[in-house]
């Protein structure tokens, strides 16, 4: 069994592209708040949490083609964002666990965990800046090799676990139809190791440390749609140095803030 509480809004204020720009027309309906999605108050701050706890069944959990690994399990899964909406200041803070326990299992927990950080300032109508800092541990089960069992053969699941530290930095300033936007983003992960029959092994060489930025540009067409052109670039540096690489993105693209009821680009 199941217990769920709403997210805050009808219609997520995240979008597609980091970048997309602030809608050009006065209202979106899609953002409408309703009596369902009300929080809990508390001074300036609203509060919305989420708990579902459940029994999970994986019938091939390592994602194995031979010797697989099935079990069951339980989930427990809470959740809780804080909003503080103040005007040209608006704060989000959230957190979650989600825990998976596969009792049959030598190595049966697999915990994951995010908690992180968000804020906009309206410096103005038509400039907009966002930070974001953003901490996740990320936990799933994995075939460690094979280990010899009373019953033979059998594949060993293991956890593969991470931790990953994200912080970024949006600015966006509108110039009537036209708009102008940019972005800094600096991700840093790093792996534990991985449990296998011979003992444990290390994969840091996993590790990692991108850096990208993205410059974009657009107009308003319409009073729902605008075209618009991006550019990104981004450094990837990993402890096994063959993995490293240097990239780019560039492209261009249509967009809509509401046509009837969805909103998103197509580049």
């Amino acid at each position: 069994m199941s217990q769920t509480i709403a997210d805050p809004t009808s219609a997520s204020e995240d979008t597609l592209a980091l970048l997309m720009p602030k809608p050009h027309s006065p209202s979106n309906p899609l953002l409408k708040p309703s009596r369902e999605y009300r929080g809990i108050a508390a001074g300036d701050w609203m509060f919305y949490p989420t708990a579902l706890v459940g029994v999970v069944y994986d019938d091939n959990l390592v994602w194995s083609t031979s010797k697989q690994v099935s079990a069951v399990g339980t989930r427990f899964r809470p959740r809780l964002v804080a909003v503080r909406d103040a005007g040209i200041h608006k704060t989000t803070v959230y957190g979650e666990v989600d825990a998976r326990l596969y009792p049959s299992l030598t190595h049966n927990n697999t915990v994951n965990g995010q908690v992180g950080l968000e804020h906009g300032w309206e410096v103005e109508r038509d400039f907009t800046i966002k930070v974001k800092a953003d901490y996740e541990h990320k936990a799933f089960h994995i075939s460690g090799g094979l280990v010899s069992t009373p019953s033979g053969i059998t594949t060993l699941a293991t956890p593969l676990q991470s931790d990953q530290v994200m912080a970024s930095l949006t600015a966006q300033k509108s110039f009537g139809k036209a708009f102008v936007g940019g972005s800094v983003e600096t991700r840093k992960t790093v792996y534990g190791p991985l449990d296998t029959p011979a003992g444990k092994f290390s994969q840091h060489y996993r590790d990692s440390f991108v850096n990208t930025v993205t410059m974009r540009g657009g107009y308003w067409v319409a009073p729902t749609a605008y075209v618009f052109a991006e550019g990104s670039g981004n450094v990837r540096d990993y402890t096994s140095s063959a993995y490293a690489s240097k990239g780019y993105r560039a492209i261009a693209g249509l967009g809509t803030d509401r046509l009837s009821l969805f909103r998103g680009e197509v580049f």
